[in-house]
């Protein structure tokens, strides 16, 4: 019980730093991204995010070794092997290496192929966005370098430092948003140049914490055969969904580029901000209660494991809800407000991409859970073979001439679908029971989303479109939402412990003002 306890409080003071990093993040990322709209313009805007994008899909590499590099990290904690933990750290290095020289050779030649020949550019932003490719392919070289040292920050749940971190990325790229304000030079080339600088600052203070903080990060030239197998053997199958869901993502992005334009893929990149800035949320409680998960079920503690990750799902989705419930609502409103002019499509793109974040939110507590478990073959090949429809099916619907649209339809239809078939897959796996998951998170978020949106929906409807109707709509989005959650999302033991600590911080605020 004192050990629930200890990692009780672990989790909550974790959540708490990274929820501080959170909104500072999101509210340096929007405004950033507002100032990189208007700098840019939508049409080389919309060149960056496509010409990126394309190096960006070599992320399911990167995806399923940081995944796995993690993994193995926290189960080598979870057992206190710590010989072992160094020969992970080093191996990750070196495999994070080898990646990096591949996706060098094959960025340039089929990244050079490929924007000279398909890509829809205007000619006179070409030079620029060679440039974009260039800067893309190395600053994601330098990304793979940094895996290992994050995943070891993580691993150990120092969230302080990981919090300090992330921030100094932001507040570096709001620099870069003001100096390509004020550049008298290619505003495109300067920013693609100084990402690159920020990417190399990040790696070296990574390095200097990581090595001064840690033992196991003095680099040794290490070459398991056999944790080499197991990490790629790992990672080879969590190669399979990432590169499915990549597809998805940026594969999408090249494909509305190639029927529709850039400036489609400016309205993307909008959508994109606003879905990451509230990704945080779920991002940084999942990075809480991961590493426990992880740990308690390598002890062998699984039923630990399963109540954190039913808890995580179902407050996960509680997090989102509670501001993409006014986001849904008013998103022509606050696109006007944030950005003056935001880019065509825009509107619809945000609705469609977060309601389909608000049905991928159920999965990755279960990912977690077999991540942990570790018999990964069965289960990412049936969510593979789903997560690549998407884009399969928009390349076919947009050749037909259906509007751009369609391809994030798609997407939310997809991942709804597949919030019972990752859940079943699971439970055959681990023996998680279909009570707790199914009843106890899926059918209670499902009734407060219901319960919440009625009030809400009632007044945007009924008021005329401007600033008062945001307001007004918004607040009671988030009356309404926390007041469904607390009577009809919470156990009774749940609604028990959240009085109690109510009460708790009203006593020490009576107490400081007196």
């Amino acid at each position: 019980m004192s050990n629930d306890k200890s990692n009780n409080k672990r989790i909550a003071k974790n959540t708490l730093i990274l929820y501080f990093r959170m909104f500072l993040l999101m509210a340096l990322g929007l405004y950033t991204s507002r100032i990189n709209l208007i700098s840019l313009g939508i049409e080389s805007f919309g060149v960056y995010n496509v010409v990126a994008g394309f190096i960006v899909m070599f992320s399911s590499i990167t995806g399923s070794l940081g995944n796995a590099i993690s993994r193995f990290l926290m189960v080598e904690l979870g057992l206190k092997d710590y010989h072992k933990l160094k020969m992970v750290f080093s191996t990750a290095i070196n495999v994070q290496l080898l990646f990096g020289i591949i996706i060098v050779v094959i960025g340039e030649v089929a990244g050079l192929w490929f924007l000279n020949n398909k890509m829809q550019i205007p000619s006179d932003s070409m030079y620029a966005a060679t440039w974009v490719l260039h800067m893309s392919i190395i600053q994601f070289v330098v990304g793979l370098v940094i895996v290992p040292f994050n995943a070891t920050v993580v691993s150990h749940e120092n969230m302080g430092a990981f919090a300090y971190l992330s921030l100094f990325e932001a507040a570096m790229k709001l620099f870069i948003a003001f100096s390509i304000f004020i550049t008298p030079y290619d505003k495109l080339i300067t920013f693609v140049s100084l990402i690159l600088l920020n990417q190399f600052l990040t790696l070296f203070i990574y390095v200097f914490y990581c090595v001064g903080k840690f033992n196991e990060c003095r680099y040794t030239f290490a070459f398991d055969k056999k944790l080499l197998k197991e990490i790629s053997g790992f990672a080879g199958w969590n190669f399979i969904p990432n590169a499915a869901y990549v597809l998805n993502i940026q594969g999408t992005n090249i494909l509305m580029n190639v029927f529709f334009g850039v400036v489609v893929n400016a309205a993307r990149g909008v959508s994109n901000q606003v879905n990451n800035a509230l990704n945080q949320f779920i991002n940084n409680f999942m990075t809480a209660v991961v590493p426990q998960i992880m740990k308690s079920y390598a002890s062998g503690d699984k039923q630990a494991a399963f109540k954190l990750a039913c808890r995580s799902a179902k407050y996960s989705y509680f997090l989102m809800f509670v501001l993409s419930l006014p986001i849904l609502l008013e998103t022509d409103i606050i696109l006007d407000i944030w950005l003056k002019t935001p880019p065509d499509y825009s509107v619809s793109f945000v609705r469609w991409q977060q309601a389909a974040s608000l049905t991928m939110v159920f999965g990755h507590p279960l990912f977690n859970l077999m991540m942990a478990d570790g018999r990964m073959k069965k289960f990412q090949m049936i969510i593979s073979t789903f997560t690549v429809c998407p884009f399969i099916l928009s390349w076919v619907l947009f050749q037909n001439g259906l509007p751009v649209i369609t391809g994030y339809i798609i997407y939310f239809l997809i991942y709804l679908t597949l919030i019972p078939i990752r859940f079943f897959l699971v439970k055959n796996a681990t023996g998680l029971s279909s009570t707790d998951y199914l009843g106890g998170v899926v059918l209670k978020t499902v009734f407060v989303s219901v319960c919440a949106l009625i009030i809400p929906l009632a007044t945007h409807l009924t008021l005329p479109y401007g600033f008062t109707r945001l307001i007004v709509v918004a607040i009671l989005s988030i009356l309404c939402t926390v007041t469904s959650i607390y009577f009809v999302g919470l156990t009774e033991n749940e609604q028990i412990f959240f009085k109690s600590k109510l009460n708790t911080v009203l006593v020490k605020l009576s107490k400081r003002n007196n």
